[in-house]
């Protein structure tokens, strides 16, 4: 199990890698211990930009409405970070051999900034969160 989870891993990883690519320019990124997740901030100006790079990557998106019918590993993720307000949505990519990154897009500021944090919905363990911050490049 331990190697295909390394396998599957690896796929996060370099989906990790290619976001952090895309946005290398206007996105820097760090760790947040408290959702597990690589976290990054940045102002209006920046949101095209970042939707834009997202889009291949995250081709679902959820609001505090339409998340019901999202898939039950993604709705308990949600419901750990206390749900889904106002503005606030998830942008869910492909299943990634056995989890799926998710993408809370949280505004803020009256909407001058938005907070995304990166995270794993399915894979667990220490495997799958190194992963996640390799790919981001974090340490």
């Amino acid at each position: 199990m331990i190697v295909q989870d390394e396998a599957a891993a690896g796929g996060v990883e370099k989906v990790c890698a290619e976001i952090a690519a895309a946005t290398k320019d206007i996105l820097s990124w760090e760790w947040d211990g408290r959702f597990e997740a690589a976290l990054t901030a940045f102002t209006q100006t920046d949101i095209a930009r970042v939707t834009q790079a997202f889009a291949p990557v995250f081709p679902h998106s959820f609001d505090a409405i339409s998340i019901a019918g999202a898939p039950p590993v993604v709705r308990g993720r949600v419901s750990a970070m206390g749900g889904l307000r106002g503005d606030q949505r998830l942008l869910v990519s492909a299943e990634l051999g056995g989890a799926m990154l998710a993408a809370a897009w949280w505004p803020w500021g009256g909407g001058a900034k938005v907070s995304v944090r990166i995270m794993l919905a399915g894979g667990t363990g220490a495997t799958w969160q190194a992963a996640l911050r390799r790919g981001f490049g974090i340490a």
